[in-house]
C-alpha cells in the first residue's frame, strides 16, 4: 500500500474517511509555538493513518529540532524574537513542505479543525510566557 492510498474498512471494503491536520496548520503551529507543537499534530496525523512508527520518528525529529533551536538561542548574548521565529519557521517548513507530502497528498482530504490544539497549545505555553514576563520584570534575564 502506498502512502496515499486510502485505508479500507475491513467489513465493507470501503475507504475510511480520516480527518487530519493540514500542512498549513502544522506549519503555523511550528512557527507560532515551536516545532514540537507541529510535530505533535503531524504525529496525530500519522497515528490516524496507522503509521505509528513513522509518527514517532517525526515526533523525535521535531523535539530534536526544538532543542537545537534552544541551544542556538541560549548561546546568544541577546536573542531576538526574529531569530526564534526564523528557527521555528525552518522547523515548520521542514515538517510541512519537505516531510508532509511524502505521507499525505491534498487530494480529497478532510481536515480537522484546529481549535482543540489551539486551546491546548495556549494552556501549555501560557505558564512559560508568564514566568518569562515575571523574570524580565524582576531583572532576572
Amino acid at each position: 500500500m502506498s502512502n496515499n492510498e486510502p485505508l479500507l474498512d475491513d467489513e465493507f471494503n470501503e475507504p475510511i474517511e480520516r480527518k487530519i491536520y493540514s500542512a498549513r496548520i502544522i506549519r503555523i503551529f511550528s512557527i507560532v509555538f515551536s516545532p514540537i507543537f507541529g510535530g505533535v499534530l503531524f504525529f496525530i496525523n500519522l497515528q490516524e493513518a496507522g503509521k505509528l512508527k513513522e509518527g514517532f520518528k517525526i515526533l523525535i525529529t521535531s523535539i530534536l529540532f526544538t532543542f537545537l533551536g534552544m541551544a542556538i538561542i541560549s548561546r546568544m548574548q541577546t536573542p531576538s524574537s526574529a531569530i526564534i521565529l526564523g528557527i521555528n519557521f525552518m522547523g515548520g517548513y521542514t515538517l510541512s513542505y519537505l516531510i508532509y507530502p511524502t505521507y499525505f497528498n491534498n487530494v480529497n482530504q478532510q481536515y480537522k479543525k484546529p481549535w482543540k490544539p489551539i486551546i491546548v497549545a495556549i494552556l501549555v505555553s501560557l505558564p512559560f510566557a508568564i514566568m518569562t514576563f515575571m523574570a524580565l520584570q524582576n531583572g532576572a534575564m
